[in-house]
């Protein structure tokens, strides 16, 4: 009991910060917020009751709709402040997605909103950051920074803990992003980069493949051979990487 009395509010609440709990459709949240003090009553007496009821409420209470549009208004624009105040506000606001599917840190991801972005990072957690809209299966925060060539911020998805993966790579390599590939190339290891996907492709040959219609792939491709990847792997057609035949046009 000890161990549970020299939890701070916010170490006890930790869980009611995570995206998956909501209770905004809750028609009665003042009930839930007495049985909370009644609960801390009887394992916590010694604790004051104030910073609790204060933290739950704000957990409980519904999100205003308004400050959700201003927050991923504020998102676009890069207005950092008021980020950041509204952040502060309701921490909530960071979570939900509008209705084309796109989180804050998508916005501030598609419209190049570096600062805010780092301020999102630090705010979420890396499992949150990691998960998988179900409007866009797949496309993780690493791989949309990637796709859009972001690497200031894919730079801070990685230091934060975010695991780099070689979806987020082929992604920058198939839109010619070099920088951000070269970085996610330094965060792999050569095992990674040598595994074969379906068709027996590994990172390389898709370089490979791209080279043809952007030559600043060529970059990456030399980055993936200091590296020591195996360039005598072979896909299921039987080619090696320097075998591929040329991208045609962009929307192949």
């Amino acid at each position: 009991m000890s161990a549970i009395r020299s939890l701070s509010p916010s170490a006890l609440l930790h869980d009611f910060q995570q995206p998956s709990f909501s209770l905004q459709d809750t028609p009665d949240y003042s009930a839930i917020t007495q049985k909370f003090q009644e609960v801390m009553s009887s394992i916590c007496s010694d604790l004051a009751k104030e910073p609790f009821l204060s933290l739950i409420d704000s957990y409980i209470r519904p999100l205003d709709a308004v400050d959700l549009q201003e927050f991923h208004k504020a998102c676009k624009s890069g207005t950092i402040d008021r980020v950041r105040s509204l952040l502060m506000a309701d921490s909530r606001v960071a979570f939900p997605r509008d209705e084309a599917g796109y989180s804050a840190l998508d916005l501030a991801i598609l419209y190049d909103r570096t600062e805010v972005a780092r301020l999102l990072i630090r705010t979420l957690s890396v499992k949150t950051l990691n998960t998988e809209p179900s409007l866009a299966p797949q496309q993780t925060a690493l791989r949309f920074a990637s796709t859009q060539g972001r690497t200031e911020i894919v730079q801070s998805l990685l230091e934060k803990g975010v695991a780099a993966d070689c979806a987020a790579l082929n992604a920058a390599i198939f839109w010619w992003h070099q920088k951000t590939a070269i970085l996610l190339i330094d965060w792999l290891s050569v095992a990674e980069l040598n595994q074969q996907d379906e068709n027996g492709n590994t990172v390389l040959h898709k370089a490979c493949y791209h080279k043809s219609y952007r030559n600043n792939i060529g970059q990456v491709i030399e980055h993936l051979q200091k590296k020591g990847v195996d360039t005598t792997l072979r896909n299921r057609d039987g080619k090696r990487a320097d075998e591929m035949p040329p991208r045609l046009n962009e929307h192949e």
